[in-house]
């Protein structure tokens, strides 16, 4: 690097470490790898694809609805967080994370990359983090059955976890407590075919 370079660099705040060198330059050195890396990624992926596909679920049956429908992992955050809180704020949250991930590195223009010394960035990302990894935990349980031991649960849409009990005809249910009302969801033949045989 000679002098006049080294002088841009210092006027655009970079600095330098007497008795050490500069590392390689951003263009086109390190742009030059990344290109490298990512066709290198996209042919693997491309060769996976056309050599071994593989579907998402079973080809859907239109004469039979499922129960409890979802979408797939990658949604099933913002799924699930429309059911606490209506459409229009629930869009708008789903969004506002990932505009946030986009903007935030201009947003926070220190150039400390030590994470002790950024809180709120580390605070941010970590609640993010894990308010994706809870709504998806949540949304996979969601709306399914349960037997442990030898009790059932099923977990209601907004993921709160019922005992289920069998009424004077044999069905199961639960107490809806906003509601005070029985929900009887839907519960598969094993499970009646294992109360019977007991």
């Amino acid at each position: 690097m000679d002098e006049q370079e080294r002088k841009r660099a210092e006027e655009l705040g970079f600095e330098f470490v007497e008795g050490k060198e500069p590392g390689e330059p951003f263009w086109p050195n390190h742009v030059l790898t990344q290109v490298i890396s990512v066709y290198i990624a996209l042919a693997i992926v491309f060769a996976l694809a056309i050599l071994a596909p593989w579907g998402l679920h079973e080809k859907a049956d239109p004469m039979q609805t499922p129960h409890a429908i979802k979408p797939e992992w990658y949604f099933l955050s913002s799924y699930q967080l429309l059911k606490y809180i209506s459409k229009p704020l629930g869009m708008f949250i789903s969004t506002l994370g990932f505009v946030l991930m986009v903007i935030w590195p201009f947003l926070d223009r220190r150039r400390v990359k030590s994470p002790r010394k950024r809180p709120v960035s580390l605070l941010v990302a970590a609640a993010g983090v894990t308010m994706v990894l809870a709504l998806t935990i949540v949304g996979a349980l969601s709306e399914n059955n349960y037997k442990l031991g030898d009790t059932l649960y099923h977990v209601d849409p907004k993921g709160f976890w019922h005992t289920l009990e069998r009424d004077d005809e044999g069905k199961y249910f639960y107490i809806n407590i906003d509601d005070n009302v029985k929900m009887y969801p839907p519960i598969p033949e094993e499970y009646n075919e294992e109360t019977d045989e007991e």
